[in-house]
């Protein structure tokens, strides 16, 4: 079994925002925040939503997935 959660990241001016989508479907948006902080504020949803699966125990992959896409722009 896999679950997925994706981030979508857009700028409005001088804003940033980050759109977190669940495996559910379901989504959540957080925002505004300087444009600066989206990929750090990314990073640390990632290892918010890393730890919490990996709690869980049953989703392994959380261990071997590569999430430093994420960090390369």
């Amino acid at each position: 079994m896999s679950v997925a959660f994706t981030w979508s990241t857009r700028r409005d001016g001088n804003s940033g925002f980050v759109l977190e989508t669940h495996p559910d479907g379901s989504s959540v948006e957080f925002g505004p925040m300087p444009c600066s902080l989206v990929l750090p504020f990314v990073s640390g949803r990632r290892q918010i939503v890393n730890h919490l699966i990996m709690k869980l125990g049953s989703y392994n992959y959380a261990s071997t997935f590569d999430w430093n896409h994420l960090l390369k722009h």
